[in-house]
């Protein structure tokens, strides 16, 4: 499994082992699509973070919002393409792993969110203090 499939396989785990323990219809959303559109919500949070901080530490300007979004869907195509129509998420999820790698997973899934996360919020302070010379 490459990083994008430990990631998504660490969602899904999460989401099916509490929240979706007890659900019994199988029909409509559940833990494969949100585990999707979480992991790849991420990524586009990512790359947005990361194209912001190189505009505003190299050009001293803010990115384009559209142009953001545009890419956020773009992210977000992609990975249905190679997720649900090419059936990727049937081979991740029926991956047999052991009970310590899939807790590593998992691990390396919330470590991976928490520092986005911070990352985000630390990337939006240094462009809004270079762009405008403010502090909080």
């Amino acid at each position: 499994m490459n990083f994008f499939d430990i990631i998504f396989w660490g969602f899904y785990k999460i989401l099916d082992k509490t929240i979706y323990l007890h659900s019994e219809s199988k029909e409509g959303y559940g833990p494969r699509q949100h585990a999707f559109f979480i992991s790849f919500l991420f990524y586009g949070i990512n790359l947005q973070t990361l194209f912001s901080f190189v505009c505003v530490t190299y050009f001293h300007r803010d990115i384009n919002y559209a142009l953001l979004i545009l890419l956020v869907v773009t992210i977000f195509i992609m990975g249905y393409v190679i997720y649900f129509k090419r059936k990727r998420v049937e081979r991740v999820i029926t991956k047999t792993v052991s009970t310590n790698t899939g807790i590593l997973y998992v691990c390396i899934t919330l470590i991976y969110l928490i520092v986005s996360c911070y990352l985000m919020f630390i990337e939006g302070n240094y462009a809004r203090y270079k762009l405008t010379g403010l502090t909080s």
